[in-house]
C-alpha cells in the first residue's frame, strides 16, 4: 500500500465543468414538464431581485447566492428520492450534457489517470451530484443535502449550504 502523500483535484461544478446553473436544469425541467409552476415561477420572482441587488452593490455575492441555493430546494417539495432522481437523470441528459467543457472534463480524467483522488464540491445538492459523479467518473462528490421527511424532499436543505 501507499502510504505516502495524496494529490486532490477538486472541481466545482457550475461554470467550472459545465457553462451553466444547476437551478437553470430544475426550472428547465420543470416548465417543460409543466411541474411545480406556481412554485417555479414565485422562485424566478422572488430570487432574481437579490441577483439585481447584488448587481446594485447593496447585496453581497455570497448573501444572494447562499439565499438562492438555500430556497432551490422548495422546487422539489413533496418529490419522492425516486422521482428527484428522474428529475436529475433528466437534467444531466437534457441540460448538464450540452454544457459540459470538454477541456475541464479532459482536466479531471487526466488527473484520476495520475491516480490523482478527484471531488466534485459544488452548492448543488448531493443527490444530484451522485448522477454527475457517474457521467464524469469522479472518484468523490460532496453537496448540499436535502432535509427529506418519509422519504419526500421537504422543501429545505440541511444548513449551511455547500457554498464558498
Amino acid at each position: 500500500a501507499n502510504d505516502g502523500p495524496k494529490t486532490a483535484a477538486i472541481f466545482d461544478l457550475d461554470g467550472t465543468l459545465f457553462t451553466g446553473h444547476f437551478w437553470h436544469g430544475i426550472v428547465k425541467h420543470h416548465l417543460e414538464h409543466k411541474a411545480r409552476l406556481l412554485p417555479t415561477t414565485t422562485y424566478l420572482a422572488t430570487h432574481y431581485p437579490l441577483w439585481i441587488g447584488n448587481k446594485l452593490k447593496v447585496l453581497s455575492e455570497d448573501a444572494y447566492k447562499t439565499k438562492w441555493g438555500e430556497d432551490l430546494a422548495l422546487l422539489l417539495k413533496g418529490f419522492t428520492r425516486e422521482e428527484m432522481a428522474q428529475i436529475f437523470r433528466w437534467i444531466d441528459v437534457n441540460y448538464i450534457a450540452r454544457r459540459l467543457r470538454p477541456d475541464m472534463v479532459e482536466l479531471l480524467q487526466h488527473h484520476r489517470k495520475q491516480g490523482h483522488i478527484t471531488f466534485v464540491l459544488s452548492g448543488s445538492l448531493q443527490d444530484f451530484l451522485e448522477v454527475i459523479k457517474q457521467r464524469l467518473g469522479a472518484e468523490h462528490v460532496v453537496g448540499t443535502q436535502l432535509k427529506m421527511v418519509k422519504d419526500c424532499c421537504s422543501g429545505r436543505i440541511e444548513k449551511p449550504l455547500c457554498f464558498g
